[in-house]
Formats: C-alpha cells, sequence, structure tokens
C-alpha cells in the first residue's frame, strides 16, 4: 500500500475512534437523579395552608425513604399523600419537627415520578414572618430492585410564613418618563401597601401614580 495512503487511512481511525469515544460519554454523563419539590421557595399566611408535590427524576430505581426536616414553630406539615397509582406501597409518619417518608413498586423504574404531595401550614400566629429549609437528611435514601442505594441529588426548599418584602427608598441613578411593561408571577402575590419615596436634595416627587388592569383601577394624587 502507497505511504500516504496508508497514512491517511490510519489518521481516519484515529479520528472515528475519537468521536465514537465521545460519543458514549456524553451518554453516560447526561442521566442526573434528584429528588425536588415542585416549588422551591413558598409562602403563605398564617394559618392558611399550601400543598407541595415532591417529584423524582431518575434511571433504574425502585423506591425510597425520606427524612424531612423543618422548623416547627415556623411550619407544620399536616398531610402528606402519597401518588399511590405509581408507588403502591409505602408510608408517611408525622414527628416533631420532621416527617418519615417511604415508598416503593414492583417494578423498576427510569424517568420523571411524582412521588406525592405534602399540606404544609404557616403556623406563626404572632403574625411575624418566619422562614424555614425543608432539609432532606440522612437516612434519606433511593434504592434499585436489588435493595442498594441510587445516589441521588436532594434539592431542599424553602418556606416562609408570612414573609414580607420591602424594597426600601432605592437609589440613583433614577430615569425619568414613563414605563409600560408587564410582569407575571408564577403564584399570586398578596399587595398589601406600595410606597413612593421623594428625592431628597433634588425636589423631586410623585405627583402621580396609577395602578390597573381588567378588574382594578386606583390611583394617587400629591402635590409639591
Amino acid at each position: 500500500m502507497n505511504q500516504n495512503i496508508r497514512s491517511f487511512v490510519q489518521t481516519c481511525t484515529a479520528v472515528l475512534a475519537l468521536g465514537m469515544l465521545v460519543v458514549i460519554t456524553v451518554s453516560v454523563t447526561a442521566a442526573e437523579t434528584e429528588v425536588y419539590f415542585e416549588l422551591q421557595d413558598f409562602s403563605v399566611r398564617c394559618c392558611e395552608e399550601v400543598e407541595v408535590e415532591l417529584w423524582i427524576n431518575a434511571t433504574n430505581f425502585q423506591g425510597g425513604q425520606i427524612n424531612l426536616t423543618y422548623n416547627p414553630n415556623c411550619v407544620n406539615i399536616t398531610n402528606w399523600t402519597r401518588n399511590t397509582a405509581v408507588f403502591s406501597m409505602g408510608g408517611g409518619t408525622h414527628y416533631e419537627a420532621r416527617v418519615w417518608v417511604t415508598f416503593a413498586t414492583q417494578d423498576s423504574l427510569s424517568g420523571e415520578y411524582k412521588i406525592g404531595t405534602f399540606t404544609l401550614q404557616c403556623v406563626n400566629a404572632r403574625g411575624e414572618s418566619c422562614e424555614t429549609s425543608l432539609q432532606f437528611v440522612t437516612p434519606s435514601k433511593l434504592f434499585d430492585h436489588t435493595g442498594k442505594s441510587v445516589a441521588a441529588n436532594w434539592e431542599d426548599g424553602t418556606f416562609g410564613c408570612n414573609r414580607t418584602l420591602d424594597t426600601g427608598a432605592g437609589g440613583y441613578p433614577s430615569i425619568s418618563g414613563t414605563h409600560n411593561g408587564t410582569i407575571t408571577p408564577n403564584r399570586t402575590i398578596e399587595i398589601q401597601k406600595l410606597y413612593t419615596y421623594p428625592c431628597a436634595g433634588t425636589s423631586g416627587h410623585t405627583e402621580y401614580a396609577r395602578i390597573w388592569n381588567s378588574t382594578l383601577d386606583v390611583n394617587a394624587t400629591w402635590e409639591g
């Protein structure tokens, strides 16, 4: 065989082998196992309740056990409803400041599934704002069909009770003019008070403000 042709064939073979290696590496590392809340951060007022779904995205698993902890002075978990359409076996037990949950199915699963739904209640009766982590702690685990532990990322959640947000007076620079825009929240936001601040040392102040939509139209006027 001609030396140039032999060199070309060897080069092509090496490139092809490298390409096959890259494809295999990508396919092996693409999957990631995780357990997570449908909403990672949520808040209600005292003494309201909210339902939050717990989900799993995993490969070749059959069940698991969850030890979920929280601050009982801020939130109480009043109920756990397992997704029995997928996980026919399991249970849930409530202890002080934690909940113990188990879930299992008869066959190995791969994909994204709802494990169940927690019902959480804001219990800060004094009306003060508080926040607590919903934390997965040891011995939270997933298992395959042989009972072997399956490695997973456990995404903790955050629950707020009577949580408020005050942006404060803001700062410079400011931009004059009219702003038209749309803000679409992913949950209901109840507004109790809006603030408008003067610009100290500039004689700048708000003279007119209007907030409106299809069901609301309010305005206010100030004289400087």
